[in-house]
């Protein structure tokens, strides 16, 4: 296994993106990308660096084979994988909380207003002397916070999912 392709699977393997390695060594991740891609090669402090963060020996890396498998990630990365992981979640469950709250408003302003037809038309026949007035329940107020709910859910979803794909062409690149 060449060097750039074991850089690209360690950082793969330990959950990180391009981005938060390369905030970890202080360089770009455009920089990072290269090293991946066969473009460049780390210098010899980057490398140490890079080392020292997944605790791997400089044999490992520079070495053509395979590495050992007994190497282990360090517990700030799997922190730091975690949070991430939190907060993807933490957004995901609050816009489809919002979605399924602003549609479960829906449903029942147009039940509201299903029925209050109904009994107007039921009370219009019973009532055949005309006495009765058409008071109508106005649902407009109640309308529009459920749409405004449903595109909060929408817009945080749709957030979400970028964001997700941004990480997941980060990996990829």
């Amino acid at each position: 296994m060449k060097t750039y392709e074991k850089l690209k699977e360690i950082r793969k393997i330990s959950g990180m993106t391009q981005e938060e390695l390369a905030n970890k060594l202080n360089v770009s991740r455009q920089t990072i990308s290269k090293w991946e891609k066969g473009l460049s090669v780390p210098d010899l402090e980057m490398a140490i660096s890079f080392c020292e963060v997944f605790q791997i020996s400089l044999d490992d890396l520079f070495k053509e084979g395979k590495m050992e498998k007994s190497k282990t990630i360090s517990l700030e990365d799997i922190i730091q994988v975690n949070k991430r992981n939190q907060r993807n979640l933490i957004m995901f469950m609050s816009s489809v909380f919002f979605l399924l709250i602003g549609l479960l408003a829906l449903i029942f302003i147009f039940a509201i207003r299903y029925t209050t037809l109904n009994i107007e038309y039921i009370l219009y026949r019973a009532i055949s002397t005309g006495e009765y007035a058409n008071v109508s329940l106005e649902t407009t107020p109640f309308f529009i916070p459920a749409v405004i709910l449903i595109a909060i859910g929408g817009i945080m979803l749709t957030i979400e999912l970028i964001n997700i794909l941004k990480e997941k062409k980060n990996e990829n690149i």
